[in-house]
């Protein structure tokens, strides 16, 4: 699994959102570049602490997650205020991904599921030979199908996202979507995150 951060909203943006609802904007300390001290503050204050979730989402996050699978895909996908999907097609990238070796799948920490996860990988690629359409190859594909997709989230859902994902009681490939999630955030924005990560992961 990789997931990469192809775009971020600037904070000062979501600052000077802010300060339009004041007519505050004189108070600013942002430049064109940069975003300052005062204005990660009051980021912080309205749109964590005073729960105003509405300027959140004028920060938005563009991924592109890589080979995570159907079974997290799912999950994802419940997670619908705030976030876009585009995914990779199985009706039209089954066979080439087949025949070009770019296929894959995610083990299970189960010797037993592997082995039958080993078997359906067989079968599928006997379909393919035998140029099954697509559309009926689709009905074999596992959970563990790894699938590609661009993803774009408003920074009050990448916060939902990870406080419920990076739970223990979470399944351990979500946790590790979104602990890469997390891995990708830009420093100087890791600051609004604090209170939806575990204390395990920043005690370390």
């Amino acid at each position: 699994m990789k997931v990469t951060l192809l775009h971020h909203t600037p904070l000062h943006i979501v600052a000077g959102a802010i300060r339009t609802c004041w007519a505050s904007q004189a108070r600013s300390d942002s430049t064109v570049d940069t975003c300052g001290p005062e204005d990660r503050a009051l980021i912080d204050r309205i749109g964590n602490k005073m729960k105003h979730e509405s300027v959140k989402n004028h920060m938005t996050y563009n991924f592109y997650f890589e080979g995570i699978t159907t079974k997290t895909l799912l999950a994802l996908t419940r997670h619908d205020v705030g976030v876009e999907f585009s995914v990779q097609s199985t009706r039209y990238t089954t066979k080439k991904a087949v025949n070009n070796n770019t296929a894959a799948y995610t083990k299970s920490q189960s010797v037993r599921v592997n082995k039958y996860l080993e078997v359906l990988n067989e079968m599928i690629k006997d379909c393919v030979e035998n140029n099954e359409a697509n559309d009926e190859i689709s009905l074999l594909l596992p959970q563990a199908w790894n699938y590609n997709l661009t993803c774009s989230m408003s920074l009050s859902a990448v916060q939902h996202f990870l406080r419920l994902r990076l739970k223990r009681d979470a399944h351990w490939d979500i946790q590790d979507l979104a602990r890469h999630i997390l891995d990708s955030i830009p420093k100087e924005h890791l600051y609004l995150f604090d209170e939806y990560i575990p204390k395990e992961l920043t005690d370390g």
